[in-house]
């Protein structure tokens, strides 16, 4: 029966798991050096990452919007703005959900006029 060194064993320092060297990420490619979390748990984290930037990337994109609908004083660009808005956001509803939402957060914190 083949045993594994200890050395060849490691904690991940997210899960808590022991798991074999093989599964940690080497550090870089010419080194040796491996890290600390686990390949599940830094797949999972990627995943969480990417999730929370592109939410913000889309409220961003909102933002912009916004701050250009309510500035133009053209009808038939804020009309125009409007509809790709709301196309964009799957809908009427779920378009005044998040312009709600954008209106609300620019007026508390002062990025937007009365």
């Amino acid at each position: 029966m083949a045993t594994l060194a200890t050395d060849d064993l490691r904690i991940c320092s997210s899960c808590c798991e022991i798991r074999n060297l093989e599964s940690f990420r080497r550090r870089y490619r010419d080194r040796p050096d491996r890290m600390r979390v686990c390949n599940r748990c830094h797949a999972q984290n990627e995943r969480l990452r990417r999730q929370r930037k592109k939410k913000q990337v889309s409220e961003m994109e909102l933002l912009k919007l916004a701050t250009a609908i309510c500035r133009t004083r053209d009808e038939q660009r804020r009309a125009m703005l409007l509809h790709l808005g709301m196309a964009a956001a799957g809908g009427a509803e779920q378009f005044l959900e998040s312009w709600f939402e954008v209106i609300t957060d620019m007026r508390s914190n002062r990025r937007f006029g009365p």
